[in-house]
């Protein structure tokens, strides 16, 4: 039942990720697309402003599709945790420009808790994609007494209060809670913000990957 509730909880949450930012940015596309229609007809020379904030619109309604995508990624740790985040590092690096440094060994949990770290630290990620404004971010895997813990700190503007209206946020919290571990969210003692996930180190539950 836990397993059933977890699903349709993140469907909802897709379901709102998508109104919320992509279906948002497209309506805004239409309108301004039907308001350049009518300046072309009136007066083309003025189109210039218009064309550009269609530009702008699509390219925020892209860069929000590629961060839901990221977020829901197939998860293959077969590799090993650390070389899986290794990897979402690098492409993190490459579409955003922001410097990831990942550091840590592979943690003694079993792979349903490897793979709700993998997808807090997708979620952390796309959290600093779409609000830091970072030039750099950390994430590591460590070893608790009972578990594991991963830390994903930005050198971004710091948490606001998007942070708890997001879904994003509420979503790794409720997938860190199925299996019986523990979320912090806060800014960090330098600046940006930090996201701290501790799991014991046997989850005990089937996790929606």
């Amino acid at each position: 039942m836990e397993r059933q509730a977890g699903i349709t909880e993140e469907r909802a949450r897709v379901a709102r990720e998508i109104h919320d930012t992509i279906a948002q940015s497209l309506t805004g596309l239409v309108m301004t697309a039907q308001r350049a229609n009518s300046i072309a007809a009136r007066a083309p020379e003025s189109l210039g402003p218009t064309l550009a904030l269609m530009e702008n619109l699509a390219t925020e309604a892209l860069a929000e599709a590629r961060t839901l995508v990221a977020s829901y990624t197939p998860v293959n740790v077969s590799g090993g945790l650390p070389a899986t985040l290794a990897v979402l590092a690098d492409r993190f690096s490459a579409e955003t420009g922001v410097t990831v440094i990942v550091s840590g060994e592979a943690p003694d949990v079993d792979r349903e808790a490897e793979v709700v770290l993998l997808r807090c630290a997708q979620e952390a990620l796309a959290n600093v994609r779409k609000h830091a404004h970072a030039r750099q971010v950390r994430v590591s895997i460590d070893a608790t007494d009972d578990g594991a813990g991963l830390t994903v700190t930005d050198d971004g503007v710091g948490i606001g209060t998007q942070a708890g209206n997001g879904y994003g946020l509420a979503g790794m919290a409720e997938r860190v809670r199925l299996v019986g571990g523990t979320v912090e969210v806060g800014p960090d003692v330098s600046g940006g913000t930090t996201v701290r996930v501790a799991l014991p180190r046997r989850s005990g539950a089937e996790v929606v990957s």
